[in-house]
């Protein structure tokens, strides 16, 4: 997982930077953080939905219910 190493490193520095000057980056950062983990989250998320889809895929279970037809 390279992006999520860089996505980590980014906001170290950011909040790093932040420091610096609280009272105008504070809330702005705050922000752009939260919307930053919100998509790697989401990103997670469907990531492992996109596996767990594929195990029941490639399971005999799954591979004899789609070849059931109505």
């Amino acid at each position: 997982m390279k992006i999520g190493r860089w996505i980590q490193r980014f906001k170290d520095i950011g909040d790093i930077v932040v420091q610096y000057d609280p009272g105008h980056a504070a809330l702005p950062w705050a922000g752009f953080r939260f919307l930053l983990q919100l998509c790697w989250i989401s990103r997670k998320t469907v990531d492992a939905i996109l596996v767990d889809l594929r195990r029941v895929s490639a399971s005999p279970i799954g591979a004899r219910s789609t070849s059931i037809s109505i």
